[in-house]
């Protein structure tokens, strides 16, 4: 292939070595609609397909959330309720499944087997395409929200998947409190937004809202395709050439509003515990701040650096401080990244609120106090180690990590290479033990208190009361304001949406479906080379495969002639 070749409606538009990722990266634009497509060629056995697009929520409504659920209950080809679980059953996946992000929302799968690897692409492109909502609104009640109310009830219920889902996720401390340090931190930005959808939001999103939802996001010329592996090539760009040609271009862009620093503030939150529980060092507290942009790898991943030497173990000097003085059971420091901009965290777990003060005096004094004397620039560069470990030692499947970590720049317009590989970056961090860069970075991140979101969340045994009363009254006034002829259509829904799923799929539409047959499978197993030698008396053996430098050690010792009651 050549650099603006043409294949089956994409264009080649860039051809690089990725040395780090073992491959070349092949970028492709579909020239009709726009889409882009990146391919890295590595050889990997391990064949992947993945579909994202930029979704940005302008509520708490949780549409994203719900059209990724949605879209997997059945399709024009594949005319099944749940093509996601019968293809769990007949298939030699590696990976199945989809992920809403803040900002995107992805599909990936992948196989070792070549045709598997295409049936799964089939069916997701078919999924995200040519959805059934569109003509069936029980997969929107069903996964998302609707008025459950039966002949003789007084009051209608709330019941979805994804309504109970967030449900059970705004029960977690964590939840809470990222929710709203998002809410301060990006008040201007599709993040001040709950991507997963808030309960008492959710059944404000109507049937039509979210099928426009469809149309606006799930465009080809706002996908990212990322191919990863030894992918058949020809016939997977047909495949996918085959949905995308179907769609007209489309101008609409969808940009992500930079959000301008806010102005330093706090909040009060609560968040539930059980009415036997003590409420006792049950607050939480976080310290928040915009810490770049997507662009500034070298900063986040210095701030990265900076956390794990602060608070990285008990022993690191933050952590250190804050547990001697008893004053929290855990200190976490963390950047939160996969979005435009970057924010970092500082929380203090199972506090007191009036700690604040204290625990604000710690972290000015043993910030102080490191930056009086130097940081230990040894410690430093054995979190930069670790960062580079964890880097290269990702676990399978490893193109699923590839697949998000290029959407890290390439979502935002970026250079999908720029966050596959990190050698150059690590290199700079090293170099950069030898001036002051962590030092000022420090200053900046946890002395200089403007633009800091501060969030006290305080533990309540009525919150969950609270909760439950305020949705009771709205589902009361609901059923108050209906007519009569209104509750008849809500329980003629219900009564439809229990048929749906009380039906099984027709054999029909079971055999649309695709599997597998035995001349797909490859006779005997995939070869793993061993080469034997011995040291020292030991035999040893070796698996030369591909671990990104990394090696891996087991020693074995046999027991057979020891007496096992000493």
């Amino acid at each position: 292939m050549d650099m603006h070749d043409q294949m089956y409606g994409f264009e080649i538009t860039n051809r690089r070595d990725c040395r780090e990722a073992g491959g070349v990266l092949w970028e492709m634009r579909h020239v009709k609609t726009g889409a882009q497509l990146v391919w890295l060629d590595n050889g990997e056995n391990n064949k992947l397909f993945s579909v994202a697009f930029k979704t940005l929520p302008w509520d708490d409504t949780g549409v994203f959330h719900i059209l990724e659920h949605s879209v997997l209950c059945g399709s024009d080809h594949f005319p099944v309720k749940e093509p996601f679980l019968d293809l769990l059953k007949g298939s030699m996946n590696t990976f199945l499944n989809a992920m809403t992000f803040p900002d995107k929302t992805m599909y990936p799968v992948s196989s070792r087997n070549e045709q598997d690897f295409l049936n799964l692409t089939h069916v997701y492109l078919d999924a995200v395409f040519c959805p059934a909502i569109y003509h069936n609104p029980n997969i929107f009640r069903q996964e998302g929200w609707h008025y459950e109310l039966r002949e003789g009830d007084s009051a209608p219920t709330f019941k979805g998947v994804v309504f109970n889902e967030m449900k059970g996720a705004f029960s977690s401390v964590d939840e809470v409190l990222d929710n709203q340090i998002n809410r301060m931190l990006y008040p201007d930005t599709c993040y001040s937004f709950v991507s997963g959808g808030d309960p008492e939001r959710i059944p404000e999103l109507t049937y039509e809202r979210f099928l426009a939802a469809h149309r606006e996001f799930y465009h080809p010329g706002n996908a990212r395709i990322y191919l990863d592996g030894a992918v058949p090539l020809e016939k997977t760009l047909a495949l996918i050439d085959s949905y995308l040609a179907q769609w007209e271009p489309s101008d609409q862009r969808h940009e992500i509003a930079v959000q301008q620093p806010v102005d330093a503030a706090s909040a009060t939150a609560y968040y539930e515990i059980g009415k036997d529980e003590d409420t006792a060092q049950k607050t939480q507290i976080a310290l928040a701040k915009i810490c770049g942009d997507w662009q500034d790898r070298k900063r986040l991943m210095a701030l990265d650096a900076l956390c794990s030497y602060l608070a990285g173990s008990n022993d690191a000097p933050l952590k250190r401080a804050v547990l001697s003085a008893g004053l929290a059971q855990d200190v976490r420091m963390d950047v939160q990244e996969e979005i435009a901009q970057p924010c970092f965290v500082l929380s203090f777990r199972n506090t007191e609120q009036e700690n604040l003060p204290a625990l604000k005096d710690i972290v000015a004094a043993v910030v102080s106090g490191l930056l009086e004397k130097g940081l230990d620039k040894e410690e430093l560069a054995a979190a930069i180690d670790r960062m580079e470990f964890a880097l290269t030692e990702t676990e399978e499947p490893r193109a699923i990590m590839r697949a998000v970590y290029m959407l890290n720049s390439w979502l935002y317009g970026g250079d999908p290479m720029l966050y596959l590989t990190h050698g150059e970056v690590l290199s700079e961090l090293r170099a950069a033990l030898d001036t002051d860069y962590y030092e000022m970075l420090l200053r900046e991140m946890l002395l200089d208190q403007a633009h800091t979101a501060q969030v006290v969340l305080l533990p309540s045994k009525t919150r969950g009361d609270e909760l439950r009363r305020t949705e009771e009254k709205r589902l009361a006034d609901a059923y108050a304001s209906w007519t009569g002829a209104e509750k008849d259509e809500i329980m003629a829904q219900n009564a439809a949406l229990d048929a749906w799923q009380q039906t099984p799929d027709s054999p029909e539409a079971v055999a649309t479906l695709p599997v597998l047959s035995l001349s797909d499978v490859e006779e005997t197993p995939e070869w793993i080379e061993t080469r034997e030698s011995e040291h020292a008396g030991a035999r040893m053996l070796y698996h030369p495969v591909a671990a990104g430098g990394v090696v891996h050690g087991s020693l074995y010792f046999s027991l057979a002639d020891q007496d096992m009651d000493t």
